[in-house]
């Protein structure tokens, strides 16, 4: 990497931590600190692996990082500064994380959508409601494969 690239990430990260830093509360203070880890980390990646500015908050780069740390929920902390990165100008896009929805059995999936249609749940109740059967159905599809097989 270009210590263009490198002097860019560094200063990009500075400037969203002055952004952040008058909120002085102690939640604030514990979410700074843990998204500062996080972000001197993904510098020192970024420097080991040579990656390119214009890779860097990407969903790629972002995956491998947090293969290659280990560190938990870094994606708020990437996300947080891509967007900020964003917003001031110097990337063309912020860092966008898919979502991936679990597909239920039919039963399942009509009484999610009783609950979207009939009872307003929010999509947080709904996301919740679809992930806590998910462990469960899997374990029946294996039993009933394993039964099915000659």
């Amino acid at each position: 990497m270009a210590d263009e690239d490198m002097r860019m990430l560094l200063h990009g990260t500075l400037d969203y931590f002055e952004w952040r830093k008058p909120v002085e509360e102690p939640r604030a203070s514990r979410i700074r600190d843990h998204y500062g880890q996080i972000l001197i980390e993904f510098l020192i990646y970024a420097l080991r692996k040579d990656i390119a500015w214009k890779d860097m908050f990407t969903f790629d780069t972002f995956r491998e990082f947090r293969k290659d740390t280990g560190l938990k929920n870094t994606s708020r902390a990437l996300i947080s500064l891509s967007g900020y990165l964003y917003e001031k100008g110097r990337i063309d896009q912020p860092l966008e994380i898919p979502t991936y929805q679990v597909q239920l059995p039919d039963i399942y999936e009509h009484y999610l959508c009783y609950l979207e249609h009939a009872k307003a749940a929010s999509p947080i109740h709904l996301r919740s409601s679809r992930r806590v059967p998910w462990p469960l159905c899997t374990c029946i599809l294996k039993i009933t494969q394993s039964r099915s097989l000659p």
